[in-house]
C-alpha cells in the first residue's frame, strides 16, 4: 500500500503510504505537472511528490470497484480501467469529478489502456477477448475481437505509426492491429508456454514483450 521513488543517479528509494487503508496500487504514470497516480482497489490515487500530499478519489457513489492502469489525456484528463466493476473511468481536470462508463461486455475486466493522437480511448477486455475503443465525444463504444478466440488478453501499446499492439497470454501470440485499415495479423512467440503480457515500443518501433511465464 505505498508508492515508491527510486532515485536511479544515488540507488535511493522514498515511499509514501497511502492513506487510504487495505489499499492495493496497480499501475502508475505521471501528469504534466509532475503528480503521480495511480489505481487502486476502491479509486484512483494522486501525489504531490514536491509537497508529499496524497489524494484519493473516487465516483459520486464511491463504488469504484479496482481501479487500474491511468493514463493521460493531452488535456491532463486521468483515465482508467475499472476491473471488477467492468467499467472505464475519468478524471476530469477541469472539474475534479470522475465519470464511469460500462464496458458492453459484461464481465469482461477491463485491463490495459491506451490513448491515440486524437484522444480517443482503446483498452483491453481482458476476460472477454476482445479490444474497444471509447469516442469522448459521443461516450460510445466500438469492439474489436482477436484473430484466436476465445482468449485472455492483457496490455496493449501504439507505436509510432498509430498501429495497435496487444499480447494473448493464452494463445502464446502478439497481435498488431491497423485502426485505419481494420487489418489484424497476430504473430506466435518462438518459446514453449509463453505468457506475454507486458508489451512496449521502442524508438524504432521493435516491439518488446514480457514473458510472465
Amino acid at each position: 500500500n505505498r508508492i515508491a521513488r527510486l532515485d536511479p543517479r544515488i540507488g535511493t528509494f522514498n515511499e509514501y503510504r497511502s492513506p487510504e487503508a487495505g489499499e492495493h496500487p496497480h499501475g502508475i504514470t505521471a501528469d504534466a505537472k509532475g503528480d503521480i497516480w495511480w489505481g487502486d482497489t476502491t479509486g484512483l490515487g494522486r501525489l504531490d511528490p514536491t509537497t508529499g500530499e496524497m489524494s484519493h478519489y473516487r465516483d459520486s457513489k464511491g463504488e469504484i470497484k479496482s481501479a487500474h492502469t491511468p493514463i493521460v489525456d493531452s488535456n491532463q484528463n486521468v483515465w482508467f480501467t475499472v476491473i471488477r466493476g467492468n467499467q472505464l473511468g475519468k478524471w476530469d481536470r477541469e472539474t475534479g469529478k470522475i465519470t464511469l462508463w460500462d464496458v458492453p461486455t459484461s464481465n469482461s475486466s477491463p485491463y490495459g489502456i491506451i490513448k491515440d493522437k486524437a484522444d480517443k480511448i482503446w483498452l483491453v477486455e481482458s476476460r472477454r477477448c476482445k479490444m474497444a475503443k471509447f469516442d469522448p465525444a459521443t461516450e460510445q463504444f466500438t469492439e474489436y475481437s482477436p484473430l484466436n478466440t476465445p482468449c485472455l488478453m492483457r496490455r496493449i501499446v501504439m507505436d509510432s505509426k498509430g498501429k495497435i499492439w496487444y499480447a494473448v497470454e493464452s494463445t502464446e501470440k502478439v497481435g498488431e492491429f491497423d485502426p485505419d485499415t481494420g487489418t489484424m495479423v497476430e504473430y506466435s512467440l518462438p518459446m514453449s508456454y509463453s505468457v506475454p503480457q507486458g508489451i512496449r515500443p521502442d524508438s524504432e518501433d521493435n516491439i518488446w514483450i514480457a514473458d510472465s511465464w
